[in-house]
Order: C-alpha cells, then structure tokens, then sequence
C-alpha cells in the first residue's frame, strides 16, 4: 500500500514550495528532509516522517501548499515493487471465469431458414473427351515508341525530381530546470530591473593588504574577548564610510526621472550575503558615527541571523551603497550589480599573496582587490579612479581605521 506524504502545519495558511531534497526513486530515511518551502519569511526544511522510496513529485517548485495537501507518494519501506504483470487469461479461462465475455450462438433450429430454389430438369450430359492441346502463346512483338501526342503538353519543361531531405535530429534534452521562486525570485527581478535602467560603469584597483593582515592577527586576541569576529571586511567597512565621506557623490541616490541624484547625509552600508539558494542584503545604518569594533560585533552576528532568518524586512531596504564581499581567494575581481536607486556598488575579494615588485626588487606581498560598479550618468571614469585610489589608501594603513 502507498504512502501519501501531505504537508504538515506549519503555522501558516500556506507556505511556497522552494525545492526538492531527493529525486523521484530515492531511497529516503525515516525524518529525513524531502523538501524546502517558503512560510512567510523563513526558509523551512520538511521531514517526512515515513521511510520507503519517493514514487512520484506530487507538488511542482513554486506551488503554493496548504496544509494537508498531497506533496509526493511514497512506496513505504519493506513492500516489494512489482517485477512483471500477471498473465492474461486463456480464451477457455476467460469464459469458464468471466461468463460475460461468453456470448451464446442460437441454436440451428430457431435460424430462419431461406426457401430451396425449384429443381429444373436436367440435361444429359455429354462424354467426356480429352481436351485439345493448347498452342504455344506467340512471342511478344516488339512494338515502336508511339510518337508524342502534338499539342501544347509536348512544349512543357521536365517534371523537377523532388528529393526527400533528412530529418533534422531531435534536439538534445533541455536538462533540469530550476525555477526561481521565493527570495531568489525577488534579487533576479531585482537584479534584471537594476540591469536594464542603469548604464554600468567598471573600475578596478588594487591595495596592499600585508599591514592590514599583520594587524588583524595583533587584535585577534582582543576580538576574542569582544566576542566577535574581526575581518578585513570590518576594516574595509570602516574605510569606506571615511571614503564617502571624502567623496559624497558616491553615497547618493539617482532620481527616477534619471535627471539627478541626492547626495544622502547617512551612510547606510548593504551587505550582500548569500543564503540558500537567494542573495539578501541587510543594511548597517549609519556607519559614518560606528568604530571598528561596533561594525566587528554588527558583522559577526549577520550570517547567524540570515542563516535562522532573524532579520527584519525593515533592515533589507533603505541602503545608500552596497558592499559585495566574496571570501575566495580564486576570485580575481568583483564587479557587483548596481541595486537602485543607488549609483555605485563595490566589490572586495579576500587578499591572496603576490609576486610584486618594488624599488626594483621582487617581493611577497598580500594584495586585495577592489571592483567599483559605477552608474555613468553620475559619475566618470575619473572620478572613479579617484575614489578608487582614496579607499585603497586607508585600508593600506589600517591603524588609522582602529
């Protein structure tokens, strides 16, 4: 007997469903996660309490469910999956069982019988004589080719001999398609709105990062007693508040007309950050007025919060520049997408350890690179190679960011 797996009570009227754990024909253990769904804000992982094999993907990614309503059908653990169908009946079976498929012919008796022609006299009939023998067929003669028929059909051009072309291949298999639904849904349309409106501009550079990761490791006993945990994220944070304020046009909003912009008084940084399958970006109000060690303690506690989505809607609106932090080294350059209606996002990656070469000598040096996404109706390529050069300079002398 099959098992129905229906959702359970969430809390919610209605909850999305955001992906699959297993496939159809998994083996899957007793409470383990069969599915991810959406109920309000928070991301739930769904237990299905029975063990056996997923038949069927009852629900689609991005239905919404309600509970008790069927997700997927499973084949309860133990039970056998049929091998082969039963035979089908013989003929004689089929009667001798099933007396309906008999159908009884009507006897001779009760046919209606057709009335017999009159018999007619007959004649005798004549000895029989050996038949003559038979003449050899004559051979074929070999007729001419009749002459074509005048006429107008005679001056008609040949036929065209039509060739049948091959088939084109059947294409190959699409693959499995992923929908976006949830908060991933929201950064995609986010992202292709920003994308179409916002004509893009890149600049790069890059800082020497050896001071700053010779002074986290001094301060690391003393972030340990804080409680918290000191990157150079928390540094480059802090040195770029002291940038935008030095360069205020870059912490600025554009108007929706797209005939200026207003320079914004706080500086409310947006972290990027990646959770599950979405992208979010809670905000730090008004970093202008924090030190390092108030952005250390903010920053530590961001991935927990987004991980148990402990944070507030009113937190992923209303920034004034965001910050895209990637923390691999194989990542050479970040160039992030500009969020609207800001005008410049920066990208940072973790520093990585170079061969570079100073006062003619060649030398081990720890190198960060920094990508700024700029919107080219505010701001030049100048201009950006300005603010660029302004942030790298505090984060190569990070005692003056702590």
């Amino acid at each position: 007997m099959l098992y129905e797996f229906r959702m359970p009570d969430t809390g919610a009227n209605e909850v999305e469903l955001l992906g699959w754990e297993v496939r159809e024909g998994d083996t899957i253990k007793v409470d383990a996660v069969i599915c991810r769904v959406l109920s309000g804000k928070a991301e739930l992982e769904v237990h299905c309490p029975q063990a056996g094999v997923l038949l069927k993907q009852v629900a689609r990614i991005g239905d919404h469910l309600r509970p008790g309503q069927l997700v997927a059908i499973l084949r309860p653990e133990g039970i056998p999956a049929p091998t082969e169908l039963p035979p089908l009946p013989h003929a004689e079976d089929l009667e001798k069982d099933h007396p309906a498929y008999s159908v009884p012919m009507p006897e001779p008796a009760s046919l209606p019988r057709r009335p017999e022609p009159a018999l007619l006299p007959q004649r005798p009939e004549p000895p029989l004589l050996p038949p003559p023998p038979k003449p050899a067929p004559p051979a074929p003669a070999q007729s001419a080719p009749l002459p074509p028929v005048p006429g107008p059909m005679t001056d008609l051009p040949p036929l065209p001999v039509f060739k049948k072309t091959a088939e084109p291949p059947p294409p190959p298999a699409s693959g499995e398609r992923i929908p976006f639904v949830g908060p991933r849904k929201r950064a995609a349309d986010k992202a292709r709105q920003s994308w179409n409106s916002i004509p893009h501009g890149y600049g790069q550079c890059e800082a020497d990062a050896t001071a700053l990761r010779a002074l986290l490791k001094e301060l690391a006993p003393e972030a340990h007693k804080r409680g918290c945990e000191l990157t150079e994220t928390s540094f480059a944070i802090r040195a770029l508040a002291k940038a935008l304020h030095e360069h205020p046009e870059f912490n600025s909003h554009m108007d929706e007309d797209g005939k200026g912009m207003t320079l914004k008084r706080s500086c409310d940084i947006g972290i990027a950050l990646t959770v599950g399958h979405a992208i979010i970006v809670p905000v730090i109000r008004e970093v202008q007025k924090k030190d390092l060690w108030t952005l250390a303690a903010e920053l530590s506690k961001l991935p927990v919060r987004a991980r148990e989505h402990n944070i507030p809607e009113e937190e992923l609106h209303g920034s004034t520049f965001c910050v895209t932090f990637v923390p691999n080294t194989a990542s050479d350059l970040v160039l992030p997408v500009i969020q609207q209606p800001e005008t410049a996002a920066l990208g940072l990656t973790r520093p990585h350890e170079r061969a570079v070469v100073i006062g003619g000598g060649i030398h081990a040096r720890w190198r960060m690179n920094l990508g700024l996404s700029y919107d080219r109706r505010a701001h030049d390529p100048g201009r950006a190679a300005v603010f660029l050069s302004s942030l790298a300079r505090r984060l190569e002398a990070p005692r003056s960011l702590a």
